[in-house]
């Protein structure tokens, strides 16, 4: 039996996120929570795909859906709702302004317009160090295994929105 790297009440949360699901245009995915599982495991233990146990099926399989929904935007998609984090860049800033979100971070220091930014609130920043800590847990994203930064950056949102779940 393959390890499971997924509560239910995590997957559940995911998994209205993912493609593949009943009413979604073309086909039904049968398999998301066992994609999904061989996938995180991918990500944990930094195994090659052609690694992967054979209970997760066909590692070629796993590797070609995972790529399609990595160019799809699936797993950042996925992020997005559940463990989103902001940065100071000027797009980034004007578009969560734009929604009516206040950034909580402080400016860079070679800004040239100083803005505020709420000291209080940012003084929780040890739980952003912390996740930092957990992510690189995920073997593959620790050592960076990956060729492609799509693929990289694909398993990076997947491991912190699971993260997120905990």
């Amino acid at each position: 039996m393959a390890r499971v790297w997924l509560r239910d009440d995590q997957f559940a949360r995911i998994a209205v996120l993912l493609s593949g699901k009943a009413g979604d245009p073309g086909r039904t995915a049968a398999d998301n929570r066992l994609f999904l599982e061989a996938v995180l495991s991918i990500a944990r233990t930094g195994t090659p795909g052609r690694d992967l146990p054979p209970e997760f099926g066909l590692w070629n399989s796993v590797y070609q859906r995972f790529a399609r929904w990595s160019r799809r935007g699936v797993w950042h998609q996925v992020f997005a709702q559940l463990a989103d984090k902001a940065y100071d860049t000027d797009a980034i800033l004007g578009h969560r302004a734009s929604n009516g979100i206040d950034a909580v971070i402080p400016p860079r220091s070679h800004r040239l317009v100083e803005r505020p930014f709420d000291q209080h609130h940012y003084q929780n920043r040890n739980l952003i160090e912390r996740f930092v800590c957990r992510i690189k847990q995920f073997r593959r994203i620790a050592t960076r295994y990956d060729k492609l930064a799509e693929r990289f950056a694909s398993f990076v949102a997947l491991t912190a929105a699971v993260i997120g779940l905990a």
